[in-house]
């Protein structure tokens, strides 16, 4: 059984970038950690920044010979998971993908378990506000003796579920740093959703930017073609961080025309790597001479894809050892 005496310092630094974080380790629960496809990396990341603390159990990833989904989960059934607190980093990158985390989840809600928290940095739908389906579906998990809990960053509008405590995390904090770090002067958003996300947690982080908006546009002689229009601010003489969880075709498009106008520098951050169009890609935004850096958090296995010289990924790891 592990133990649950033993405890890091009064306070254990990590660093994300530049930064330093301080994780404070007194009064919080020891986990026994199970991470998705892809997130094993981030799973024995947390338990060495806190030696002792937690422990991670793999899991078999496996299906049947009629493509159902049969995973075996280490500690289910041996009494190894008795009165624990589970932690279940997952990664809902499609349909398929998480009703294998379902299926999962589900076997270690049926041990004897203390309480469940699942920490899904991106969940399906998140950038448009729909996330109802896949919060649903979680909250049908068989009960354990806490409530359920969510963990998620950057979504707009959360569905709430009665049996599931959704959790909202941000990364105006991992924005407030950079924004200082470099130098940027100006916030950008492309859509009005984005702008009541972040704008007001970077105001609470006084970060001392000006905000700027942009939106698509039916061009007035050619009604079918769309264009980009600064709404709000100008962007001339400016470094400018062009801000979202997710990217979409307005994302390379603004920065084309925030430079066009003046803008000295545009870079852009997106919580996840998302596109939300079908036409626009993480790759072709960084073929746009405009954007100087990308910057884009671990939240999914698809940010390993990403790579060349505009990259910077930026690890969530010490903000969901504070979340949880």
């Amino acid at each position: 059984m592990f133990s649950r005496g033993l405890k890091v310092g009064a306070g254990a630094l990590v660093a994300a970038g530049t930064a330093q974080y301080c994780v404070y380790a007194k009064d919080r629960k020891s986990y026994v950690i199970y991470a998705a496809p892809g997130m094993e990396e981030v799973a024995l990341k947390l338990v060495r920044e806190q030696p002792g603390k937690h422990r991670y159990l793999p899991i078999a990833w496996r299906k049947t010979a009629d493509g159902s989904d049969e995973a075996s989960v280490e500690g289910v059934g041996s009494g190894d998971l008795d009165d624990e607190d589970v932690l279940f980093l997952a990664s809902f990158t499609d349909g398929a993908a998480t009703l294998a985390q379902y299926h999962a989840l589900a076997r270690v809600c049926d041990a004897p378990i203390n309480s469940m928290t699942v920490v899904a940095p991106y969940l399906p739908g998140a950038a448009t506000g729909n996330t109802a389906g896949t919060t649903r579906l979680l909250s049908t998990l068989p009960a354990c003796a806490a409530p359920l809990r969510i963990i998620t960053y950057d979504a707009k509008n959360l569905a709430r579920e009665e049996h599931a405590k959704i959790i909202p995390a941000t990364t105006a904090h991992i924005l407030a740093d950079m924004i200082k770090r470099r130098n940027f002067n100006c916030v950008a958003f492309t859509t009005p959703e984005a702008q009541r996300l972040f704008a007001p947690q970077l105001d609470a982080a006084r970060v001392g930017v000006s905000y700027l908006r942009t939106d698509m546009k039916c061009d007035e002689l050619i009604p079918t073609k769309k264009t980009v229009q600064v709404m709000e601010g100008s962007p001339r003489g400016k470094h400018l961080l062009l801000v979202d969880s997710s990217i979409s075709a307005a994302t390379a498009a603004a920065a084309k025309k925030l430079a066009s106008e003046g803008a000295l520098s545009v870079s852009v951050f997106s919580t996840h790597a998302v596109s939300t169009s079908p036409n626009a890609s993480f790759a072709a935004l960084a073929g746009e001479p405009a954007v100087s850096k990308i910057f884009v958090t671990n939240s999914l296995p698809a940010t390993q894809q990403l790579s060349g010289p505009k990259f910077e990924v930026v690890d969530l790891c010490p903000h969901i050892m504070k979340a949880i």
